[in-house]
């Protein structure tokens, strides 16, 4: 798959910008790049439940309780962007960076930040680079055609990646009382 900077280049080039060779150049185009980069990941990866981005993990439980109507408090991983999934007996709740519950374990399954982008998709892979293209445009072009141009592919490049996406799998089966025919059945 295609490195982050590749991935740059193909928005840069896509606007009539010059290619770069790291992000952390001096040029105009490598500057926009970087301050966006992360930021533009990590709101695609949070965006939908990418399949190549979703783990599972067991919670270490904290030493410290969480102070007052739940017992335990367990750290969410340091890659999280997004709970899917909480797997509990019980209610919880999450907090500044915990999930707190009245439970002795926790596991939970969720989206990660994948810097790696050899990982991912060709599909999130054009996303992102569509991404940045849409973002990038007027600061390349100071063309508002090529805006809205960018930001309508974008768009439709979107939705065509999370179908594709989600059409690789079934829906999960929610534990704890939370699929629809329980609900349904109250």
């Amino acid at each position: 798959m295609a490195s982050a900077v590749e991935i740059a280049n193909i928005s840069l080039i896509g606007l009539g910008g010059k290619p770069i060779s790291s992000f952390t150049e001096s040029t105009s185009e490598a500057i926009s790049v970087n301050a966006v980069w992360n930021v533009f990941r990590q709101t695609l990866l949070r965006s939908h439940y990418w399949n190549f981005a979703i783990k599972r993990q067991e919670l270490a439980q904290s030493t410290t309780p969480p102070g007052f109507a739940y017992d335990y408090k367990y750290a969410l991983p340091s890659d999280n962007l997004r709970i899917i999934q909480v797997y509990t007996n019980g209610d919880y709740k999450i907090e500044n960076g915990f999930v707190i519950t009245n439970h002795t374990d926790c596991k939970v399954k969720y989206v990660a930040d994948i810097t790696d982008t050899s990982v991912w998709t060709g599909d999130f892979t054009e996303l992102m680079s569509a991404r940045l293209k849409a973002e990038l445009a007027y600061s390349i072009t100071r063309d508002k055609d090529m805006v809205t141009l960018s930001w309508k592919l974008f768009k439709d490049k979107e939705e065509q990646c999370k179908w594709a996406d989600a059409s690789e799998d079934i829906e999960d089966v929610f534990l704890g009382g939370t699929d629809l025919i329980s609900v349904r059945a109250i």
